[in-house]
């Protein structure tokens, strides 16, 4: 190769969709927070863990092979919807399996408070 011609680097997502940035800035802290209150609870003693964990690794998957679109396709708007759509539904997977644990907690509160009460 010679010394004036460059090797040409892929462009930075950053500069392929700027609003990408900004759309995973705003849902990935709001899933960042559902995952750390999914953490307090015991998912494993539930036998919830591997359900979320499967459901967590295939919107990865998916995410990430949408993310490698991006550099190929010419229908970036499409494609960056569909991205910010597998966000939002971690966030309804998240949210569904916060609202199943707080209901197995009142669940065990009030079975625990009827045998106090007996």
């Amino acid at each position: 190769m010679a010394a004036n011609q460059s090797v040409r680097q892929p462009a930075s997502l950053e500069k392929i969709a700027p609003e990408l940035k900004q759309i995973e800035t705003q849902f990935v802290g709001i899933i960042e927070q559902k995952e750390s209150q999914l953490q307090e609870y015991d998912l494993k003693g539930l036998g919830l863990e591997k359900e979320w964990e499967q459901e967590a690794k295939a919107l990865d998957a998916s995410y990430n092979q949408l993310k490698q679109e991006l550099y190929t396709t010419p229908n970036k708007a499409e494609l960056i919807q569909a991205m910010s759509d597998n966000l939002k539904m971690r966030i309804a997977i998240l949210n569904r399996q916060l609202a199943i644990l707080e209901n197995i907690q009142t669940v065990k509160q009030q079975s625990t408070d009827e045998t106090t009460t007996l």
